[in-house]
C-alpha cells in the first residue's frame, strides 16, 4: 500500500475551547514520540476520516506540519469518535524510527464464504480480533485478511500458525491458538445431543389381545 499523507497544522486553542475547533471542522491532535516534545496540532475532520479508513492504528502515516522542514512517520493512536454522530473528536499521532523495531496489534479481517455454514448449517465463532505482531514500522500490515473458504466442516478451525502476515513481521501470539472455528447451529447440537425416543408399543384394536369393555 502507498504511504498515506496527512497534513496538520500547529493549534493555539487548547482545553475546553477546542469545542469552536471542532464545530469549525477541525479535530484537535496531539504529536509526540522519539526525540520530540508533544504539540498540538490540528487537522480538518474529512482529511483525519479519510487517512484513518486506510490506515487504521498500525499502518504509517506520512505527517506534514505546516512550518516544519520535513515530513514525519507516525502512527494514528487513540482515535475518539462522537458516540452519536461519529465525527473525530480527538487523535494522538506517535512518531516512530523507521528502523527501530515495535510491537503492534493487527486487526484481522474475516473474508469468502465457508462451506460448513451453508452445507452444515455452522456458525462461524470469531475469537480473536487482533494479532500482536513485531516489526519495523514500515513492515507492519494494516490489517490481516483470513479466508474462511477453507472451513468445510464443522469444528473446522484456522489457527495463528495459518496466518501470513509478512516475511518481515514476527507473530507474538502461540501457534496453537484459534482465530476463527466453525461452531454447530444451536438446532444441529440439539439434534445430536437428544436422546432416542423409544417406540410407543402398538396397542391392538380389536380381535386377540384387547381390552374387553
Amino acid at each position: 500500500m502507498a504511504t498515506l499523507s496527512l497534513d496538520a497544522s500547529p493549534r493555539t486553542v487548547l482545553g475546553k475551547q477546542v469545542k469552536r475547533l471542532r464545530r469549525s471542522g477541525l479535530v484537535p491532535a496531539i504529536w509526540y514520540g522519539h526525540g520530540l516534545t508533544s504539540q498540538p496540532l490540528q487537522i480538518t475532520a474529512k482529511e483525519l476520516q479519510r487517512v484513518a479508513r486506510q490506515a487504521g492504528s498500525s499502518a504509517v502515516v506520512e505527517l506534514r506540519v505546516a512550518g516544519e522542514p520535513r515530513s514525519r512517520n507516525v502512527f494514528l493512536r487513540q482515535l475518539s469518535y462522537d458516540p452519536i454522530t461519529r465525527e473525530p473528536l480527538h487523535v494522538d499521532l506517535y512518531q516512530v524510527r523507521m528502523d527501530e523495531l515495535m510491537t503492534a496489534d493487527i486487526p484481522i479481517h474475516i473474508t469468502g464464504e465457508a462451506p460448513a455454514v451453508k452445507d452444515e448449517a455452522g456458525i462461524i465463532l470469531p475469537l480473536i480480533t487482533h494479532l500482536r505482531v513485531r516489526a519495523l514500522p514500515g513492515n507492519i500490515p494494516a490489517a490481516i485478511t483470513v479466508d474462511i473458504s477453507s472451513l468445510v466442516h464443522t469444528d473446522d478451525a484456522i489457527y495463528v500458525r495459518d496466518l501470513r502476515p509478512g516475511a518481515d513481521v514476527e507473530v507474538l501470539a502461540e501457534p496453537d491458538e484459534i482465530v476463527t472455528k466453525v461452531n454447530p447451529s444451536k438446532i444441529a447440537a440439539e439434534a445430536v445431543e437428544a436422546p432416542e425416543q423409544p417406540e410407543a408399543a402398538a396397542t391392538p384394536e380389536s380381535g386377540e389381545g384387547a381390552a374387553s369393555s
